[in-house]
């Protein structure tokens, strides 16, 4: 009898930053508690490509194709640590921005392909204890696991005019916990394991009665979308313009680079937070004029760079002054470009 594994679902990763779609940024593995259980269910966890690792499948250890070597519970949880192996990966990728203490939290969905919901759902990591401040008066915090195990109601108490509550944790499973109390509701995220690890996110697969992950279509896709920004180019003349000269910067190839134009950003529009300050770029530049162009649309990164980004000038006739202007440094606040122009002599 020859036995062999057979894929059980299989987890993908992409990300339309990418020219190919596809998202090799990301380490999977079982937590511990889930590594224990996966030789018990004859499951096996690994991606397919080492180099990128875009793919992830769950195998499952089979007697024939048809038959598995073993039945699995009628309702289960496996859970994953996410790891994000490019630094820059926030920079260019929308809406995952958080704080030191928050991850994401995914899960298979009841559509069949799918591993979040409308929005990315984060979540704090709490170790043992989470206090629970700027309570209402006489509120208390009911805990709610994510398991369907009984809830508690954890006894607030008053600090001088400061009602607080502390929820322990300590030997409670891992996983995610609701805590509701008058007027407030806040989802946690609890394993002492994973605290301090510096992870990314946590992945879910769960068989309930309703949900499963063996079914026909068990490919599920965890999409990213490129970070968006209007692009700014700060243009320094070195010395006063030529009568009559007109600098403009022009989308040399929409086609390829998409249907956006640059439009004049006067100073007077310039944003007080992170464009820089005028005086101190005249006076970094010895006293040089200051030109800025805006995008009149948000550019979203790409890992090809855009190029046939023209800065024109023209006196009696056009002339182009650079066919490929740099696109702007991933993970910079402001989507900004300083380039110095030499000007013509008057």
């Amino acid at each position: 009898m020859n036995r062999h594994y057979k894929v059980y679902t299989e987890v993908n990763f992409r990300h339309d930053y990418y020219a190919d779609g596809i998202c090799g940024d990301f380490v999977v593995q079982p937590t511990s508690e889930t590594a224990a259980k996966l030789p018990k269910y004859r499951l096996l966890w690994g991606t397919v490509n080492k180099k990128r690792t875009h793919r992830y499948e769950l195998l499952r250890e089979q007697i024939d194709a048809v038959t598995p070597l073993l039945p699995l519970p009628a309702q289960f949880l496996l859970r994953f640590e996410m790891y994000v192996t490019k630094p820059d990966f926030v920079n260019f990728t929308s809406n995952v921005s958080h704080q030191s203490r928050e991850i994401f939290v995914f899960e298979n969905q009841l559509d069949g392909h799918s591993l979040m919901g409308a929005n990315f759902r984060k979540m704090e990591l709490v170790h043992t204890v989470f206090q629970v401040n700027d309570l209402p008066a006489a509120a208390n915090v009911l805990v709610t696991p994510a398991d369907g195990s009984t809830p508690w109601l954890v006894a607030a108490h008053d600090e001088g005019s400061s009602r607080m509550a502390r929820v322990g944790f300590d030997g409670k499973p891992s996983g995610i916990y609701t805590l509701t109390w008058t007027g407030g509701t806040k989802e946690i995220y609890h394993d002492p394991m994973l605290y301090g690890k510096g992870i990314f996110g946590v992945l879910h697969l769960a068989v309930t009665p309703n949900l499963g992950i063996d079914i026909a279509n068990n490919t599920y896709t965890l999409s990213f979308k490129a970070r968006a920004a209007k692009w700014k180019y700060f243009l320094m003349l070195n010395r006063p313009p030529h009568t009559g000269s007109v600098y403009q910067i022009l989308n040399g190839n929409p086609a390829n680079n998409g249907g956006f134009n640059f439009v004049a950003y006067p100073q007077g529009s310039w944003d007080p937070v992170q464009d820089p300050d005028p005086a101190q770029l005249v006076a970094m530049s010895h006293g040089a004029e200051i030109l800025a162009f805006i995008s009149d649309t948000d550019i979203p990164y790409r890992d090809a760079a855009r190029s046939s980004i023209k800065l024109d000038r023209s006196v009696t006739f056009p002339r182009v002054v650079a066919n490929d202007l740099p696109n702007p440094a991933l993970g910079a606040a402001n989507a900004a470009v300083f380039v110095s122009v030499e000007n013509p002599a008057p």
